[in-house]
């Protein structure tokens, strides 16, 4: 069982009622919640992917704004999409244009600490940066997409380091890493 892989369909099987799943948001939450410094990466399918990141306690009930990624001050996140290069970022309801991008691949990076979530375009193993949202989290976050499939890329080296530096210093040439599980970051 893949674990790491949401699809949509559009015919769903049945599932007994859980009170942590989405009523009507065609939305899925991480089970555990990050609150230090983290990277990962994920691809998305379909045409228009939202992702982000949202405190536990988002709502759950009917499809209003309470409940949708980056329209309440629960969460933050970016809608990107192909082959209309749609990217937009979303916090508390506030929708921000962003340059025209359309990447498969995304990397997210989260200095919880440091009130910092930051998204990349990480297609083609090159990293540009999306945009960064600055915050003072007062919960752990969980990760939280919409999008007809996803895949959380596994054992996939950051090009970042997570541990003692800015990312973007890394990609602006930084390379050496002291705690990405003893690699080199690219």
């Amino acid at each position: 069982k893949d674990e790491t892989l949401v699809n949509y369909r559009r015919n769903p099987e049945p599932v007994p009622h859980h009170p942590e799943r989405f009523e009507h948001q065609n939305q899925i939450m991480s089970r555990e919640g990050l609150s230090s410094r983290h990277f990962f990466q994920l691809e998305w399918y379909g045409r228009l992917a939202t992702i982000g990141m949202a405190y536990k306690d988002i709502s759950r009930k009917g499809s209003s704004a309470a409940c949708s990624i980056g329209l309440n001050n629960k969460s933050w996140g970016i809608s990107v999409g192909t082959p209309s290069a749609i990217c937009k970022a979303y916090h508390g309801g506030v929708e921000m244009q962003l340059p025209d991008c359309s990447p498969w691949r995304v990397g997210v990076y989260l200095d919880w600490a440091a009130g910092t979530l930051s998204f990349y375009n990480t297609t083609y193993d090159k990293a540009e940066l999306i945009h960064t949202f600055h915050a003072k989290f007062t919960q752990p976050l969980f990760l939280l997409v919409s999008s007809v499939g996803v895949k959380i890329l596994p054992d996939v080296p950051p090009p970042v380091c997570v541990h003692d530096h800015d990312p973007w210093d890394m990609f602006r040439g930084y390379k050496d890493c002291k705690g990405c599980n003893g690699s080199k970051a690219y």
